[in-house]
Formats: C-alpha cells, structure tokens, sequence
C-alpha cells in the first residue's frame, strides 16, 4: 500500500503543485484526521498547502446551500490566488454580477453576496 498511498509518498524538493485540502469534521465517510495528516505532512516538506475544515457538513463538506456556495467560493479564491501571474493579476477579476439579457441567469433574491462580492470574507477563512 505505501507504493500508492498518497501520503506515504510525500516528498521535499520536488515539485509539487499548489494542494488546498477540504474536509468536514462529521464527515461519517472519511475521517477528517486524513486531511489533517496529509496538510501537516506537505507542510513539512515545505509544499505550498492550504487547509479547510467545515464543523457540520458531511462527506460532501457542507451542510446546506449556503455552505456549499461558501466552499465554492474558498475553491474560487483559491485558484485565484494559484493561477494569478507574477504582478498578481487576479484570474477573476472583480465584475458586474448582474445578469445579461436572455442569459438565463437569475439572481437569488435577498442581500446575499456573490461569489466574487465574497472573495475578501473568504480569504480570511483558508486556515493555511
């Protein structure tokens, strides 16, 4: 098993693309001491690893929609941050969220942020 076990495989020095690992500490699948072990042992390797763990959820690491959109939105950011070039020019950059005519998007209804409105409130929350 340590042949391919992602773990037992880790190694300094090499490359190693950006990892962001995401669990749930009621995940009744997978047990999130996995995703903790894992982010502790590229760490320290010194690979670039960022680390989220939502406290309800599941194995899906959400509990509801609103969660969902939230680790959407941390998966977003993330790539944001990864893919930006050398003078950190975002990959997303900051737009209009208002629908274009006959796209058939519609907007939620409320005061709820968008995604890319998020994207500050999020980054607070990428524990690595």
């Amino acid at each position: 098993m340590r042949e391919y076990s992602p773990y037992h495989n880790v190694r300094g020095g090499g490359p190693y693309p950006p990892v962001l690992l995401i669990t749930s500490t009621r995940d009744d699948r997978v047990h999130p001491g996995h995703a903790r072990k894992m982010a502790a042992r590229l760490r320290e390797h010194g690979h670039d690893v960022s680390y989220y763990e939502n406290v309800e959820g599941g194995h899906g690491a959400a509990a509801n929609n609103e969660q969902r959109v939230f680790v959407w939105a941390l998966v977003l950011e993330f790539l944001s941050r990864k893919l930006a070039g050398p003078g950190g020019a975002a990959v997303l950059p900051r737009q209009s969220a208002r629908p274009t005519k006959g796209s058939g998007f519609k907007p939620l209804q409320g005061s709820s942020p968008s995604i890319l409105d998020v994207r500050g409130y999020v980054s607070g929350h990428l524990l690595w």
